[in-house]
């Protein structure tokens, strides 16, 4: 016959699973029903733990990431198989992402199916080289060239630790003139409307709101210049109009 042993806590008789946090031992008795002089015993040791990662990932969870664009969002990985601890259901954990500016969030994963051990979160944490430092608003505060740091602490063997770590770098920023229909224009006729695009995501400073940016058109034949103003096209999307 065959049972699992798992960290399921307080431990259920008959329901097919031996529970244990390690580490201990367990013992297996036989007695013969018709022979009282017939018996028998073994034991095993009880080594529960396993050791787990942390990783950073892209958003698609296809690709470990050890960099991060102001603007984009990390998403992180833990492998631990110890913490599956419920057979019926995925389980949920918590990990902690800070700065070394000293911003923090934490984070809830999830396991991806019933006893995979692999948990993650979904909802990616926003990185912001700009703003206010607050705690549990999904947003980590570093600066541009800083690392932010992922670190996950087993539940129940607060020897089992695992981190990973990922750069802060700035983004690459475009700049496109519109037409009036806001198409892509190499020539402007006299009496269009000019529109201008940006997309700069470490301009996004401002991460609960939408930025602003101001740019300068020059006239290189006249030399003149118009400053315009350009606001963000949504909240954290680092794409200014």
């Amino acid at each position: 016959g065959t049972m699992r042993a798992e960290t399921t806590g307080p431990g259920i008789a008959d329901n097919g699973i031996l529970s244990g946090t390690g580490p201990s031992q367990f013992t297996i008795t036989f007695q013969d029903p018709i022979d009282a002089s017939d018996s028998g015993t073994d034991t095993a040791q009880w080594i529960a733990f396993g050791t787990s990662s942390s990783e950073f990932f892209d958003a698609t969870f296809t690709t470990s990431t050890l960099s991060y664009q102001v603007g984009q969002k990390a998403y992180v990985r833990v492998v631990d198989a110890d913490a599956d601890d419920n057979a019926g259901a995925p389980d949920v954990m918590i990990a902690v992402i800070t700065s070394t500016g000293g911003d923090s969030e934490v984070l809830r994963l999830t396991e991806t199916a019933n006893r995979t051990g692999i948990f993650n979160a979904d909802t990616g944490i926003i990185v912001s080289d700009g703003g206010a430092t607050v705690h549990g608003d999904s947003i980590i505060v570093a600066a541009i060239g800083s690392v932010i740091t992922v670190s996950y602490v087993d539940a129940d063997n607060a020897g089992d630790t695992s981190l990973d770590t990922a750069t802060v770098t700035g983004s690459t920023s475009s700049g496109t003139l519109l037409d009036s229909a806001s198409r892509t224009a190499s020539v402007i006729v006299i009496t269009d409307t000019i529109n201008v695009r940006v997309i700069d995501l470490d301009e996004n400073s401002t991460p609960t709101g939408r930025d602003t940016i101001t740019v300068t058109v020059v006239n290189k034949r006249s030399g003149e210049t118009e400053a315009i103003v350009l606001t963000e096209t949504s909240v954290s999307s680092g794409g200014f109009e």
